[in-house]
């Protein structure tokens, strides 16, 4: 999905390899692994998003 906030774009994807209905093993900003909340991108900019269930 496609998410537009604070001027910034995200293409966001999750995926679930183990089919499980909750958990994050990992969250990843534009290729590097992060924790917690996303953190806030300049306006203007374009980010990938991964999030892996587990």
């Amino acid at each position: 999905m496609q998410r537009q906030w604070r001027g910034a774009t995200y293409q966001i994807t999750v995926k679930n390899p183990n089919h499980v209905q909750k958990g994050v093993v990992s969250v990843t900003l534009d290729g590097a692994v992060i924790t917690g909340a996303v953190p806030i991108q300049p306006a203007g900019a374009h980010h990938q998003i991964e999030v892996i269930m587990g």
